[in-house]
């Protein structure tokens, strides 16, 4: 009887292998970028349940060696608008604080908002007058002048 219970358990061992081994012949079709020629091409691979889930997590995060969409990344604005604050720092002992920065917002707004050419001066003209009451007369805070503008003193 103990031999018979030793049988039952090998059979009961050899069927699960048996599911296992089914289970794991699960037949996935995937598509993946050929490098060379850039075309898609399908492959039939074998996963089990677990995975499956991880096939499927790594089908989302887009592992299909597209190429980088730098626009997405670094859009042209971000680029432009990080060239014209170097161009503002640069130039600001030159042109005072006044001036360069007319000429930095003015340059900005006209670039991002796209109305017109009035709207972005009258729009730099006023944020500069409320930044010139505010630091200049309420908080008394002297503003680099420019070595340019001292000529003209």
């Amino acid at each position: 009887e103990h031999e018979h219970e030793h049988e039952n358990e090998q059979q009961g061992q050899q069927g699960q292998q048996g599911q296992q081994g089914q289970q794991g012949q699960q037949g996935q079709q995937v598509y993946a970028i050929d490098p060379a020629t850039g075309r898609q091409k399908k492959h039939a691979i074998f996963v089990d349940s677990q995975q499956e889930d991880t096939l499927a997590l790594s089908r989302n995060y887009g592992h299909d060696h597209s190429p980088i969409d730098t626009a997405r990344i670094l859009p042209t604005e971000v680029i432009a608008i990080s060239i014209a604050l170097i161009f503002y720092v640069i130039v600001m002992p030159t042109l005072g604080f006044l001036l360069d920065s007319f000429l930095f917002l003015f340059a900005c707004i006209s670039y991002l908002w796209k109305k017109p050419l009035w709207m972005s001066l009258l729009v730099s003209v006023l944020s500069l007058t409320i930044i010139h009451i505010v630091f200049r007369q309420v908080f008394q805070v002297i503003l680099p002048y420019g070595t340019l503008l001292e000529l003209f003193r």
